[in-house]
C-alpha cells in the first residue's frame, strides 16, 4: 500500500517533483510523485528524529518513525509533484490563489479519506493541510519551461477529487495532472511541468533536480528520491548481482504498486491498495481488534494502530487518539495517544520517546535536529527548508 506519507517520502498529488529526503513515502501523496514510500521503508530509513531515542522498542520505534515520516515530504516529493500541468503559453497566474486553494482542498480531502492515520500524523486537520499545500502550487505558475494555467489546474483539481484511493495512494497521477513543459533533458528544474519529457529527476534532500526521462520498470532507483515513471514506485528489492531476491548485496528497482495477496514485498510500496506488507508478503491489513505485527501494521486507512495489549499478550489493532503539541503521548498504551500535525512524542529531555509529551513541529527555518518539519518542507542540514519558486533552481 503506497501511501503518501510512506512514499518519499510521502506517500501524492501536489505538483512538482519535490523529493523528500526523509525517505520513502513520508507521507502523503500531494501533488507530488513520490507518494509511494512504504511504512516499513519509512521505519528502515528513519530520520534523525526517530533514531534519537535509544529507549524505544522495535514496535514503538516504528511508531515514532511513522510520525517522523508523516511530517516530512513526504513529503517533499509527496507534497509537490502530483501536479505538473501545462496549458496555453503566457496564461495569467493564479493571482488570487483561489485555484491553488481549491486544488489543495481536493488533495487534502482525498488524503484524509484514504489514509486517516497518515493524515492525522502529518497534518492533524484540513486547515493546516491546505495552508501548507497551497504555496507549492502557486510557485509553479510562471516556472521556467512551464505553461501552467488556471483552467489546467482546475481540470486537475476535478480529477483529483474524483480519484479512487487505490490510484491516489499509488502515486499514479491522473492524465489531467500530467503535462509536459519545454525544458529539454539536462536543464535544471523543480517541477515535472517544466520538462519536455514531463519528468524532473530530483535527488533526495533537495528540491532541485534535472529534466530527464523517468526510470522504467526494473531500473535501479533510490527509495528516498522521486525517480520512477508515473504509476511506478521504488519498491522492489533485488540482488545487485543478478536481479533476483537474495540475502546478499541488494538494490532497489522501480516496479508497479500492484502486488496481490501472497506476492513478495520488501515494503508497502509494492503492494496494491489496500494491501500492506508484513515484511515478506502482501497481506490484507488487520482490522480493529485483530492481532498485528508492528512490521505490517494495521489498516491505517481507518486510523488503526498496532497497540500494546493491556494483558501483556500480542499486540492488537486499536483506534488511535491523536493529540496536539503540548499534550501527553503514549505509543505503548493499549489505547495509544499519538501526536498529530507532525508533532513528536518526546521525553523530558526533549528527545523522541514512546512515552512523554508531544513536542511541536519545527517551523520553516528552525532546527529539525529533534523535531519534524511540516510537509512539504524538508529537513536539510538540520534546518526545515520550504520549497521555493522554480527559478531558485536555475
Amino acid at each position: 500500500m503506497a501511501a503518501p506519507w510512506r512514499g518519499s517520502g510521502m506517500l501524492a498529488i501536489l505538483f512538482g517533483t519535490y523529493a523528500c529526503g526523509s525517505g520513502s513515502p513520508a507521507e502523503p501523496r500531494t501533488a507530488g510523485d513520490d507518494s509511494s514510500t512504504s511504512e516499513a521503508q519509512r521505519a528502515a530509513d528513519a530520520s534523525d528524529v526517530s533514531s534519537a531515542s535509544e529507549a524505544e522498542t522495535d514496535a514503538d520505534a516504528t511508531a515514532v518513525s511513522l510520525a517522523s515520516e508523516a511530517g516530512t515530504d513526504a513529503d517533499g516529493s509527496e507534497a509537490s509533484s502530483a501536479l505538473g500541468g501545462a496549458g496555453d503559453a503566457g496564461a495569467e497566474p493564479d493571482a488570487s490563489g483561489s485555484a491553488c486553494s481549491d486544488f489543495a482542498n481536493a488533495y487534502c480531502q482525498r488524503y484524509q479519506a484514504c489514509d486517516l492515520l497518515a493524515f492525522a500524523l502529518g497534518f492533524g486537520d484540513a486547515k493546516l493541510c491546505v495552508t501548507r499545500m497551497s504555496p507549492p502550487c502557486e510557485n509553479q505558475f510562471g516556472a521556467p519551461g512551464g505553461t501552467l494555467t488556471v483552467s489546467a489546474l482546475e481540470a486537475c483539481t476535478r480529477a483529483t477529487a474524483a480519484e479512487s484511493c487505490a490510484a491516489f495512494l499509488s502515486g499514479d497521477k491522473p492524465p489531467e495532472c500530467s503535462w509536459n513543459g519545454t525544458e529539454e533533458a539536462g536543464a535544471p528544474c523543480a517541477y515535472n511541468l517544466q520538462c519536455a519529457e514531463g519528468f524532473c529527476f530530483v535527488p533526495a534532500n533537495t528540491f532541485c533536480g534535472t529534466c530527464r526521462a523517468p526510470l522504467q520498470p526494473g531500473a535501479p532507483c533510490d527509495p528516498n528520491a522521486r525517480q520512477c515513471a508515473n504509476g511506478l514506485v521504488c519498491g522492489k528489492l533485488v540482488c545487485a548481482a543478478n536481479g533476483a531476491p537474495c540475502p546478499g548485496a541488494t538494490q532497489w528497482q522501480c516496479t508497479g504498486a500492484d502486488g496481490g495477496v501472497g506476492d513478495p514485498c520488501p515494503n508497502w510500496a509494492a503492494c496494491a491498495w489496500p494491501l500492506v506488507c508484513d515484511g515478506t508478503h502482501c497481506i490484507q491489513p488487520p482490522g480493529l481488534g485483530a492481532l498485528c505485527d508492528p512490521t505490517g501494521q494495521c489498516d491505517d486507512t481507518h486510523g488503526l494502530y498496532c497497540a500494546a495489549s493491556p494483558d501483556g499478550g500480542g499486540r492488537t489493532c486499536d483506534q488511535a487518539t491523536y493529540v496536539p503539541a503540548g499534550m501527553p503521548c503514549d505509543l505503548t498504551a493499549s489505547s495509544p495517544l499519538l501526536c498529530s500535525a507532525s508533532a513528536v512524542c518526546t521525553s523530558f529531555t526533549g528527545t523522541p520517546s514512546p512515552v512523554g509529551t508531544c513536542g511541536p513541529a519545527a517551523a520553516d527555518g528552525q532546527s529539525c535536529a529533534d523535531a519534524l518539519c511540516v510537509r512539504p518542507s524538508i529537513c536539510a542540514n538540520k534546518v526545515c527548508l520550504a520549497p521555493g519558486p522554480a527559478a531558485s533552481c536555475q
